[in-house]
């Protein structure tokens, strides 16, 4: 399937979209109106390191831990506390938290301090605070305030130099006591030789302890940090909230979107015929001839419109469709078709005139029959009385050649319903139809029979049990799926074949061909007063115009 039936489903949606884009936009529109202001303030502060001009894998490394560890301390609670703290009144540090946010600028030193609040005069200020207390903390943000291993290292050597002093003391004077004596004492020469043996572990020990202390200063030296402000915050002129423009864009984006959705949503559940595959797939049927819709002037509406030369398409439509139609039933001697539709409103009768009229424009001799007793038309569009009529013949009140009027169009005469009164349902039955339209068939080229809707009332099913052949009529955008297929159903229990459907008010529905278009030839000529067939075309209007209502 090509894009063309989605174009056209968008365009016979085309308002729904339309509609769902508008709503979309005000709602986006209003939307960001209701969406509190918030500034935005950014400051840059770069974290330098000190180090030799060799970079190894571990200065990088450090570096890169240094950069999120102070992203992280920037945004934890004791920060916020420190920053809130700083302003009277005082901020609450929560909500503050929630607008702060520390970014590591990928293979740079930078990092960008962003605060939204909804005064931008705050948002300024929190910015740069923060990279102010970066400056002033920067040795205790990362060694502490007890200096690390260094102030460990210095500790041990203070602790072991004061003991080695005391214990080189304690050597001098047990070595001045012992050279005192003219023969020393056994102990005190163990005791002077396990002192000598203890200061010399010490000093070595110092001697261990100086280098640690030299390498972990110098360690330190090349790994420190240097913080300072690259580029302080500045105070926000602009909103960070959705301009107007944006949010009608952004909306009508969205809405366009969902009005397409909604518009496949809606076709695929709408229940009226739009298409000839639809039809097609309701049974056997054909669609004949697709009749464009026209328009009448509004006091006209209430009558049967009878087509002329402003309506030029639809009355060209119903030309072709009464040449179709007769052709058909040439070619198997028939000699009257009913005009049915599942419900009513659909322009059957409309049609049944103009079909008849046309016909007889072309030469032919054609009785058109009012069988719709109980809203009876034709009568008011030539302007006749509506009785005596059907009813008064099929119950014996008259005969035939009385009951039929002469019309205006030369050919075309007209039964019409006849008057209602207690016994007339008894009168519309198949066995008491059926004589009356065999007679009327000898009097005529084709008899075109107008019948009350099929779901509406049991007169078309009699109609359609007595009639040679049916013209089904429906609507495009107004009859029902599930009907039409009911009523079809209905016909198929009467075994009255159709000759195909016709589509009325079609605005965009095209007949699907035929598979095997069968060849049909007349096998009979029309009656002594009518054209011969190789004359046959269809006449050109006369000056007469009746106007009414299309969809009676």
């Amino acid at each position: 399937m090509g894009i063309g039936p989605y174009v056209a489903i968008v365009w016979r949606r085309k308002w729904l979209v339309v509609l769902t884009t508008v709503v979309a936009a005000v709602v986006a529109v209003l939307g960001s109106r209701l969406i509190p202001p918030s500034y935005t303030a950014m400051t840059t502060v770069r974290v330098a390191q000190v180090s030799s001009d060799a970079v190894t894998y571990t200065a990088l490394s450090y570096n890169e831990r240094i950069m999120n560890t102070l992203a992280r301390l920037l945004t934890s609670r004791e920060a916020m506390e420190a920053v809130a703290a700083r302003f009277t009144p005082r901020l609450d540090a929560g909500e503050l938290a929630q607008g702060v946010t520390v970014e590591v600028v990928p293979e740079t030193e930078l990092l960008e301090i962003a605060v939204e609040h909804a005064d931008p005069h705050v948002a300024m200020a929190v910015a740069n605070t923060l990279a102010a207390m970066m400056t002033e903390r920067d040795h205790d943000v990362f060694y502490g305030p007890g200096g690390a291993v260094l102030d460990a290292l210095r500790a041990e050597l203070d602790l072991l130099g004061a003991t080695l002093a005391d214990d080189r003391t304690a050597l001098v004077n047990l070595t001045r006591r012992a050279e005192a004596e003219e023969t020393a004492e056994p102990a005190l020469e163990v005791a002077i030789q396990e002192l000598r043996w203890r200061i010399r572990y010490q000093e070595e020990t110092y001697e261990s302890l100086l280098g640690q202390l030299d390498r972990a200063s110098l360690g330190q030296q090349l790994l420190a940090t240097s913080i300072s402000v690259i580029d302080p915050a500045v105070l926000p002129e602009r909103s960070g909230r959705p301009s107007r423009m944006m949010s009608a864009a952004l909306g009508m984006m969205l809405g366009l979107v969902g009005g397409v959705g909604l518009a496949f949503v809606r076709d695929r559940l709408d229940p009226r015929i739009r298409s000839a595959r639809q039809i097609a797939e309701l049974g056997d049927l054909d669609v004949l001839m697709a009749i464009p819709p026209f328009r009448l002037p509004r006091r006209d509406r209430k009558r049967l419109a009878r087509l002329d030369h402003t309506n030029r398409e639809a009355w060209e439509a119903c030309r072709a469709l009464g040449r179709m139609v007769f052709t058909r039933a040439q070619v198997r001697q028939e000699r009257s078709v009913l005009i049915a539709s599942a419900d009513a409103g659909v322009g059957r009768s409309t049609i049944a005139l103009n079909l008849a009229v046309s016909l007889a424009e072309s030469g032919l001799s054609i009785i058109v029959v009012d069988g719709d007793v109980r809203r009876p038309g034709l009568h008011q569009a030539f302007d006749i009385p509506h009785s005596p009529g059907l009813t008064n013949v099929v119950l014996g009140e008259c005969s035939l050649h009385d009951a039929l009027a002469e019309t205006t169009v030369q050919g075309l005469r007209v039964l019409t319903s006849g008057s209602i009164g207690p016994a007339f349902s008894q009168a519309m039955s198949a066995p008491r139809l059926g004589p009356v339209l065999r007679e009327l068939e000898a009097m005529a080229d084709l008899v075109l029979l107008d019948s009350p809707s099929i779901l509406e009332s049991a007169d078309a099913l009699e109609w359609a049990a007595v009639a040679h052949r049916l013209l089904f009529i429906v609507m495009e955008d107004q009859s029902l799926l599930n009907q039409v297929a009911e009523a079809i159903r209905r016909l198929g229990h009467v075994h009255c074949p159709t000759i195909g459907m016709v589509v009325n008010r079609a605005h965009r529905m095209v007949p699907l061909p035929p598979e095997n278009p069968p060849f049909e030839a007349p096998t009979f000529e029309p009656r002594a007063h009518a054209l011969q067939s190789a004359a046959l075309t269809m006449a050109p209007r006369d000056t007469i115009t009746w106007v009414g209502d299309w969809n009676a």
